[in-house]
Parts: C-alpha cells; sequence; structure tokens
C-alpha cells in the first residue's frame, strides 16, 4: 500500500466510514494520544475539584494498610 498522507486518510475516512465508525474511529485514535509532559495526574484533576480528602467515613491509614485490602479484586460468587 503506498504511503497517504494526513490529509488523505482523513478524506478517504469521511468518505468510505458510516457515521458511527467515524465516531469510534475518532474515540480509538484519540485514546492513543500521547500526554503532554507534564499533564496533570489524576490526583491533581480530582484535587482542583475538591474532591481530596472528602471521605470522612473510612480508616485513616486506607491507602496504606494492607489489611485494608485483603480479598479486593476476588471474584464474587
Amino acid at each position: 500500500m503506498p504511503s497517504q498522507s494526513y490529509d488523505e486518510i482523513l478524506r478517504r475516512a469521511k468518505e468510505e466510514l458510516s457515521e458511527a465508525e467515524q465516531k469510534k474511529l475518532a474515540s480509538e485514535l484519540r485514546s492513543h494520544e500521547p500526554q503532554p509532559a507534564g499533564a496533570d495526574s489524576v490526583y491533581d484533576a480530582m484535587a482542583r475539584r475538591g474532591l481530596v480528602g472528602r471521605l470522612t467515613s473510612a480508616p485513616a491509614d486506607l491507602s496504606t494498610n494492607p489489611i485494608h485490602m485483603e480479598g479486593f479484586g476476588a471474584d464474587a460468587e
């Protein structure tokens, strides 16, 4: 297959794919975009929205004590 320019690929996608297929392709491409250097972490994004430290009924050592992870991820029957 000969090398195609980015513009040619976009033109063909618009012509040959249904609207649903175009949306799926766009979603797939966005999910594989590299994150820019210095991008916010999940913690940063949650802190900006005031969601860090909001859980008041959890044990103080929830994130550091391994006992709280017992059974986590085990298949429920």
